[in-house]
């Protein structure tokens, strides 16, 4: 009984097994839009809403940035320049993103003036 379990305890080399090396599971989405996978649909639109600031919006949409603040923060960006050029580069993707559009650090934010 002990040479049937000792030939069942061998080592991986001594059985014939190659050992693998373990990778990790690839993922077909950005980490970007596994975190807008996280946000329902209706909840940034329903806050713009409650706040007024869906009226005020024109091209720049209060979705877009929010997609632009979660860019900032994964990628550590140092300014508003650095994340409007590395957008305005990986727009095709971003534009995936329930069409998000980047930010212009050109146009100026228009605010109500009363």
């Amino acid at each position: 009984m002990e040479v049937g379990l000792a030939s069942l305890l061998k080592t991986c080399h001594s059985a014939g097994c190659e050992k693998t090396k373990a990778q990790p599971t690839r993922s077909k989405f950005t980490i970007l839009r596994q975190l807008r996978n996280l946000i329902p649909a209706h909840l940034v639109p329903k806050l713009a809403r409650e706040c007024g600031v869906q009226e005020k919006s024109r091209s720049y949409t209060p979705w877009s940035h929010v997609v632009d603040m979660l860019y900032s923060q994964l990628t550590h960006a140092i300014g508003l320049n650095d994340v409007c050029d590395c957008l305005r580069l990986n727009s095709g993707p971003l534009s995936a993103l329930r069409a998000a559009t980047p930010p212009n650090p050109n146009k100026p934010i228009s605010r109500d003036i009363e």
